[in-house]
């Protein structure tokens, strides 16, 4: 965990007008992992489970701040799981590929 006093992180994308004019999704799509044997593509390991097998590890995925002020933060590794066990849940539900899923969290 990073020192409140130390120097603030870099931001991720210093120059967005730049980032907008030179974007390509052929570039985009080279920068993404894929799943695990040339298996595809999936958001949810782009976005999660290849930080979770990472060095990223144990960085901060999400910060969620309730409305009173309390602070709680979800490493890559915590997330992925979380996702995993969601995923599992909706397995055992009667629900199909192409049914809306909504969740509502606190």
């Amino acid at each position: 965990m990073r020192n409140a006093a130390a120097e603030p992180l870099a931001p991720n994308m210093p120059d967005y007008e730049r980032a907008r004019r030179e974007f390509s999704w052929a570039v985009a799509r080279d920068l993404l992992s894929g799943l695990p044997f040339g298996r595809g593509l999936n958001i949810a390991h782009e976005a999660v489970d290849r930080h979770a097998l990472s060095d990223r590890v144990a960085h901060v995925a999400i910060r969620a701040i309730s409305g009173a002020g309390k602070r709680r933060d979800i490493t890559y590794e915590e997330l992925s799981g979380l996702s995993s066990r969601f995923a599992n849940l909706l397995e055992h539900l009667p629900i199909a590929a192409g049914d809306r899923v909504f969740v509502l969290l606190p």
